[in-house]
């Protein structure tokens, strides 16, 4: 199971979320414990942070994702991704899934 943490700030609050931001991902480390990767906005008003166990996709399987118009961060398992990326890869020739 992986663990998932976001924080949304005020401009004036974001030197005082730091030590908060690294403290909350210390504790969800132990529901991901194959690595941690954080995305800031804004400029560091909205931090998604995400602890991964590795289970399937090891190689691309790091959040948060991004395309060109969405930022993602999600925790479980999509059993039948194989026949959506297929079906997607129908609808949508011209884009590029990972």
């Amino acid at each position: 199971m992986c663990g998932v943490y976001l924080r949304i700030a005020k401009a004036e609050q974001i030197e005082l979320n730091e030590g908060f931001d690294e403290f909350s991902l210390k504790q969800i480390k132990s529901r991901g414990p194959d690595g941690t990767f954080t995305l800031t906005q804004r400029g560091g008003q909205i931090l998604m942070g995400f602890t991964r166990l590795s289970i399937r996709a090891i190689e691309s399987g790091n959040q948060p994702y991004e395309d060109k118009r969405f930022i993602s961060v999600f925790n479980g398992e999509i059993y039948n991704c194989e026949e959506l990326i297929n079906k997607i890869k129908i609808e949508y020739p011209n884009e590029v899934i990972p």
